[in-house]
């Protein structure tokens, strides 16, 4: 029997590396899941062209507490689980358990081969973008279409200030009373 990671690197295999159309890779963290969210992934998938394909790769738990310095509010796994569960999505996995960030990233295009590496208009923090060119060169990939998604118009959508929001509102709200029923 296979352990749970071979099985889905079988899967995926069999799945999206001999299909037609190009495959494209999306990573992030994607914790309280959003509109800009969504943009992101749709539009990615369209800088593969006709037929393709988008792996996303979500930052484990630990990743992402050193890229933002807190915690996410949901768990890999359940982050996992909304990713997969979209539409636009047609493949997803979670990234490499590295310490080192180059290394992961490495990993990552190794075990994918993606034909597009599609950044978000945020995907500069942390210099993702610029490790993410650095392993490229060190591979000799230079058939690899590097892209960015551009900022759409909503406003701030950040996971931040969905989160800072939502506590406003809850301690800002005065107490309902509670309702007697009337009587007919």
């Amino acid at each position: 029997m296979l352990a749970l990671g071979q099985a889905f690197l079988f899967d995926f295999a069999a799945r999206y590396l001999n299909l037609p159309g190009k495959k494209v890779l999306a990573s992030g963290v994607f914790d309280v899941l959003h509109p800009e969210h969504i943009r992101y992934l749709e539009e990615a998938k369209k800088a593969g062209g006709p037929n393709s394909r988008l792996v996303v790769v979500l930052a484990r738990d630990k990743t992402a507490f050193r890229m933002k310095g807190e915690a996410p509010v949901f768990n890999e796994r359940a982050r996992l689980r909304v990713i997969r569960s979209l539409e636009v999505v047609d493949a997803a996995m979670l990234g490499p358990s590295s310490i080192d960030l180059k290394e992961g990233i490495r990993k990552t295009i190794l075990k994918v081969d993606p034909d597009v590496i599609a950044f978000g208009y945020d995907q500069h923090r942390n210099s993702v973008v610029s490790r993410v060119k650095e392993v490229l060169r060190e591979l000799g990939r230079k058939d690899i279409a590097l892209v960015r998604v551009r900022r759409f118009a909503y406003d701030d959508l950040s996971r931040s200030s969905i989160v800072k929001s939502l506590i406003a509102r809850r301690f800002s709200r005065p107490k309902r009373r509670t309702s007697h029923r009337r009587h007919r």
